[in-house]
């Protein structure tokens, strides 16, 4: 199904079959120009190769910037898709992406919708999209590439504020919710590569249940070997075997979730400015309920995690927080 106009598709039930063989079951197309208030209903999107739903302006990132004439993020709003409201969808055994929000795309709700069982990450914010709010939804066994985990339910990369409320997350492949600034992945080899102008800052996630080896990881790119990536930002780090670069995901908020296991931590922090606040740390947890702290951007730049508020979280006996490499609230 191709949506190049606003319209209200209510499939009352009916399947979208992709058959193992067709790419996407749904785009939601601006085409460059203004696409606003496109809503679909009770739809159910199965078996398709690479994409189950996708919203933006379908061309690649450096012909958009040709378009539009540099990175400024508002020269991007009045031509992509702006106020999508998906309800009530299903997305089963996709290959790809469940559901993924392109760049510079605004205000798309989420609202009571599954996605389950697809191979990348269950939704993806891409950079420069802003105002999702996915709610009483749930996105569950995603990021498997068969028994290798390979992507979280929820990645927010270099995307602000959006929100995930009173939605469940769980039996994802690498964990719940990942926020991250993209470091220009292949940006030194691809010339549609472009630059992400922030990062995944000013994030709501709220009162959800959510489970996986890390349940919410604020900059989950921050102390990780980015080499294989070939970034086009420079890393501040560099041996014979790793490249780090800065992340960037700061001022979230994480408020009223119940953490649960089995799982490596409740959650980690390695950026700066996150609230995390009336939270039930379940468990069980083989490392820890939380850890804030940043190894490489500590110990190079003398940058540690600071800012961090932690109020009114419960937490299993003898499970404390960890504050590491010069963490500090």
């Amino acid at each position: 199904m191709l949506i190049t106009r606003p319209v209200r598709v209510d499939c009352n039930g009916a399947t979208l079959e992709g058959d193992n063989s067709r790419a996407t079951g749904i785009l939601i197309d601006s085409r460059g120009e203004s696409l606003q208030g496109v809503e679909i209903r009770n739809c159910r999107v199965h078996g398709f190769t690479k994409l189950g739903l996708g919203i933006g302006w379908s061309v690649p990132d450096g012909k958009k910037r040709q378009i539009v004439g540099g990175d400024d993020p508002q020269r991007y709003v009045s031509r992509t898709p702006s106020g999508t409201h998906l309800i009530g969808i299903t997305i089963e055994d996709i290959g790809g992406v469940g559901i993924y929000i392109d760049d510079h795309a605004t205000g798309t709700v989420i609202d009571n919708t599954t996605v389950q069982r697809v191979s990348g990450a269950g939704i993806y914010l891409e950079h420069d999209s802003s105002g999702t709010s996915i709610v009483r939804s749930r996105i569950l066994q995603s990021g498997w590439d068969g028994a290798r985990p390979m992507q979280p339910g929820i990645a927010i990369d270099a995307s602000a504020d959006n929100r995930i409320e009173a939605s469940t997350i769980a039996g994802n492949g690498l964990g719940g919710v990942f926020l991250y600034r993209n470091c220009q992945e292949r940006g030194l080899i691809d010339p549609e590569s472009v630059p992400r102008t922030h990062g995944a800052n000013g994030n709501r996630i709220q009162g959800n249940r959510i489970d996986g080896r890390v349940g919410v990881w604020v900059g989950s790119r921050m102390s990780r070997n980015l080499r294989s990536m070939q970034c086009g930002r420079t890393p501040y780090y560099k041996n014979a075997d790793m490249d780090v670069v800065l992340d960037e995901a700061r001022g979230n908020y994480v408020s009223g979730n119940a953490f649960g296991g089995p799982a490596n931590w409740g959650m980690i922090v390695e950026d700066d400015d996150t609230i995390v606040e009336h939270n039930a740390f379940v468990g069980p947890f083989a490392n820890g309920s939380l850890l804030i702290g940043t190894k490489y951007r500590n110990q190079v730049l003398n940058l540690p995690v600071r800012g961090t508020v932690l109020r009114d979280n419960r937490t299993p006996e003898k499970q404390a927080p960890h504050w590491e490499f010069g963490s500090t609230q």
